[in-house]
């Protein structure tokens, strides 16, 4: 079967029973993206750094007003080496009852850490938050409980330092295989998701998205790719930097998507355009709630040694 990525962020539902999880990182954000996606989300990890960005962000007009909005979109934990985080954030947070985790491990960055927090947190919410946390898989595996049901997002990470850029896509390929409905990340203005080898549906979102996109084959080549539904079709020959890559290319029609089939893991990338994020309070008086946590999936049996004769 094809996988499905749904890139569709103002309304869309995407194609896990969970909806969407969401990892907010240490960078710049837009308030109308961050509060959207914030709603929208089933369960949400701030890194430590960024725990400061969306407090100064989410500012009302009294400050009354700003702790009601904080409160109400709160995340279920934040996760990082605590370097980044102030204390007057970590008291507020605290006070809201969620949970500080610090892990120092300095070989694993804070996106792979809040990722392995946010699967754990679908598949094992009883011992997530008192586990080391899953680490990260190996590209194209998911980790040993399967992947989880639903649809990873993370926020930041698109602009800014270009070796950290590097970085959110070396996790991007790390977890490609550990959540059902694929991982990617989004800012206001770009969205960009690993493509595995084998047929891939890519719908994105009509509000949002320009016909603008790109196949890009990062960190190494795609030796075979055949599309569906873009200006510029690639029928065969394969990408690679030094030879040929796709970008700049067009949807031909935003509304129906495109199809991808990969020889090799490819990265989609796609113009969204910030001025059609729905204002931030127009996102809050959405009649929803936040989505509810998918149930984690029945823990098989204990397995015990027989011995045959």
């Amino acid at each position: 079967a094809a996988a499905v990525h749904d890139l569709r962020f103002c309304g869309g539902a995407g194609p896990a029973p969970g909806g969407s999880a969401l990892v907010v990182l240490n960078t710049p954000h837009d308030k109308s993206a961050l509060v959207a996606l914030l709603g929208g989300a089933s369960t949400v990890v701030f890194a430590d750094g960024a725990a400061n960005r969306v407090h100064d962000l989410l500012r009302g007009d009294e400050g009354e007003g700003s702790a009601d909005l904080r409160r109400r979109l709160k995340p279920v934990a934040i996760k990082g080496d605590l370097d980044s985080i102030r204390p007057d954030v970590a008291a507020f947070y605290e006070g809201c009852g969620v949970p500080i985790l610090r892990d120092g491990d300095l070989d694993v960055n804070d996106m792979d850490k809040c990722l392995g927090l946010a699967y754990d947190l679908v598949m094992h919410p009883d011992e997530a938050l008192r586990s080391v946390g899953t680490p990260p898989p190996t590209m194209g595996r998911a980790p040993e409980a399967g992947p989880a049901p639903i649809a990873m997002r993370v926020m930041g990470t698109l602009g800014g330092r270009f070796d950290q850029v590097m970085g959110a896509f070396h996790c991007l390929y790390s977890w490609s295989s550990a959540f059902s409905g694929g991982v990617s990340i989004v800012d206001s203005g770009n969205v960009a998701a690993v493509l595995l080898p084998g047929e891939n549906v890519v719908r994105v979102d009509e509000r949002l998205a320009t016909k603008v996109c790109g196949l890009l084959p990062i960190g190494q080549p795609c030796r075979s790719l055949r599309t569906t539904g873009l200006k510029w079709n690639l029928d065969g020959p394969g990408l690679a930097f030094g030879t040929f890559v796709s970008s700049s290319n067009e949807l031909v029609n935003v509304a129906a998507g495109a199809t991808v089939h990969a020889s090799d893991p490819i990265i989609w990338t796609n113009e969204l355009k910030p001025s059609r994020w729905p204002s931030w309070e127009d996102s809050l008086a959405a009649p929803h709630e936040r989505a509810t946590p998918p149930p984690p999936p029945p823990r098989e049996p204990a397995k015990h040694a027989t011995e045959t004769k």
